[in-house]
C-alpha cells in the first residue's frame, strides 16, 4: 500500500503533463516558424530579444525538449509506481518553471520595445 499511487499523484502528474503539453505546443511552434523564416510575430520574434536566429530556435527547441523529457519521466514514474522518484520529478519541475521564468525575465529585459 505504500508503493500505491495515490489519487493526487494521479491529478498532479496529469497536470503537469498538460503545462508540459502547453510548452512543447508554445515554445515547438514558435521555434518552428523561426527555423522556417515565417513571416509574422513568430517568425520575427528574435529581433525583439536582440539574438541571432540560431540562438534563438535552438533555446526553443531545447525548452520544448526538455518538456517532453519531463512527460516521459512523468508516465515512466506512474507506471512503475516509483513514488520517490515521482515526487522528485514534481520538484524538478518546478526547478524547470522558475529557470524557464527568470530566463524568460532575462530576456524581457533584453528586448528592444516599440514606441
Amino acid at each position: 500500500m505504500a508503493n500505491q499511487a495515490k489519487s493526487i499523484h494521479i491529478v498532479l502528474t496529469i497536470i503537469f503533463i498538460l503545462i508540459c503539453l502547453f510548452i512543447i505546443s508554445s515554445y515547438g511552434w514558435m521555434g518552428f516558424t523561426i527555423l522556417t523564416k515565417r513571416a509574422g510575430l513568430n517568425g520575427d520574434y528574435y529581433y525583439y530579444y536582440r539574438l541571432t536566429r540560431f540562438q534563438f530556435y535552438t533555446y526553443n527547441f531545447l525548452v520544448a525538449l526538455s518538456a517532453s523529457i519531463f512527460i516521459i519521466i512523468f508516465l515512466k514514474n506512474l507506471f512503475q509506481k516509483n513514488l520517490q522518484k515521482l515526487k522528485k520529478s514534481f520538484s524538478n519541475f518546478g526547478i524547470f518553471i522558475g529557470i524557464l521564468f527568470l530566463i524568460e525575465l532575462f530576456l524581457s529585459m533584453r528586448s528592444i520595445s516599440k514606441g
